[in-house]
């Protein structure tokens, strides 16, 4: 079962920008943890995999770190910071994981730019 850890901040000084540059540099960190995310093995360590849960207008956006196979799911502060409840978190398993990975991934190639 995963575990809740501790929140990311995807742009440290988001309170010190105005909301144009800080949704560029929370898009520009969301592209590249989605490129880093890909390239995670779902059959090996799912360290740096990105998960995403539909909430409101937008998602909850976690990180998942597997440290000895403990997972843990990190929530991204950004945006508008939705995240899903703890229980949620801590009801999943390795298998769970796996496959919303997946489903992320695919909806990611049906709508890739350009294709």
């Amino acid at each position: 079962m995963a575990r809740l850890g501790t929140p990311l901040v995807a742009v440290p000084d988001a309170d010190k920008l105005d909301w144009r540059e800080l949704t560029s540099r929370e898009n520009a960190w969301f592209e590249k943890a989605l490129a880093n995310s890909d390239k995670v093995d779902l059959d090996g360590d799912l360290t740096g995999l990105v998960l995403t849960f539909p909430r409101g207008d937008g998602y909850a956006i976690y990180v998942v770190s597997d440290h000895r196979r403990r997972l843990t799911l990190h929530p991204v502060v950004w945006g508008n910071n939705w995240q899903v409840e703890d229980y949620v978190i801590r009801g999943l398993r390795r298998q769970d994981i796996i496959d919303i990975a997946l489903k992320d991934r695919n909806l990611r190639a049906l709508f890739k730019k350009g294709a």
